[in-house]
């Protein structure tokens, strides 16, 4: 029986049934872990940075094991579960908003994808090996909000990791152009309460803004009001706590300075507070999300 089991793995089988001597029927597990626990929305794919490392290790004391190496192109054999919970940022939640939304991989959105042809993985018992699979290009998550996630592969259901998607993109297109060209960068999917922006500035900097929905109907449009400004390439921390949200966003020319930002948009017009804040270079202050912010007006 043992030469049977062998000889099955050997040829690809993930899942053994159970070896003599007390061993598990399920020899390989699964264990994702991703590299933060925030990301903002991404401008190639939907969230940037959203890439998870499976591990893979085979639990067996006697008996190597043999999988196909994990993919996720179109004809990948990894699949993960994604559930958006509650209601997006800035919403509020109804009598009827679901507890857990599922996010379905969009196909509009899938790369060409890795087509080579990998050889299987080969494990030995207790051995363990990591592939990063990048999640935010191939699921379709569009709502600034929390979430957790599954990994679902061989038949194995991985553990379930929580994470945040931020009300932030990062957009290539100055800031009095990104109503006009809102459908180029929201993949025709504008339908939220408020957003923010780090859009292109005139030469070394860039400009934070956001955005909010206003209006029903044939009237509703979208409001434009800029922030502050930002080093190229950097991007604020951020916190957001139902319709208020916090920024820290570093000054663009001392290290030693930052600016701190509280945007409240249960209040209309928005309320906005700003302060300047001097720590140690390379420092950041604390967010925050208490104070009075003051009233805002578009732009």
């Amino acid at each position: 029986m043992r030469k049977l089991l062998v000889a099955a793995l050997a040829v690809g089988a993930a899942i053994a049934p159970a070896a003599a001597g007390g061993e598990s029927d399920r020899p390989l597990t699964l264990s994702i872990k991703l590299p933060g626990e925030r990301f903002i929305r991404g401008a190639q794919e939907p969230v940037e940075g959203l890439v998870a490392t499976l591990t893979v290790t085979n639990t067996s004391s006697v008996i190597a094991a043999s999988f196909p190496c994990p993919k996720m192109d179109p004809l990948g054999n990894v699949q993960f579960e994604i559930y958006l919970l509650g209601a997006p940022a800035g919403v509020p939640k109804a009598a009827d908003t679901p507890e857990k939304t599922l996010i379905k991989r969009s196909p509009g959105l899938q790369p060409v994808g890795d087509r080579a042809d990998h050889p299987p993985v080969s494990l030995a018992p207790g051995e363990s090996k990591e592939f990063a699979l990048d999640v935010g290009r191939w699921y379709d998550i569009k709502a600034a909000g929390k979430y957790e996630m599954t990994c679902l592969f061989q038949d194995v259901r991985s553990n379930t990791v929580a994470f945040e998607v931020l009300p932030l993109k990062r957009v290539d297109v100055p800031s009095d152009l990104l109503v006009s060209r809102l459908g180029d960068y929201e993949r025709g999917w504008p339908d939220f309460p408020f957003m923010f922006y780090i859009t292109r500035g005139p030469g070394w900097f860039d400009m934070i803004v956001f955005l909010t929905r206003e209006g029903k109907g044939g009237a509703e449009h979208y409001e434009l009001h800029r922030l502050g400004e930002i080093s190229p390439g950097h991007a604020p921390e951020m916190a957001v706590d139902g319709a208020r949200v916090g920024l820290i966003v570093p000054d663009k020319r001392n290290a030693a300075v930052s600016w701190r930002y509280l945007v409240d948009f249960a209040a209309r017009p928005v309320a906005v507070k700003g302060e300047k804040i001097v720590h140690e270079p390379n420092e950041r202050p604390a967010l925050s999300l208490s104070g009075e912010a003051t009233p805002a007006a578009a732009e």
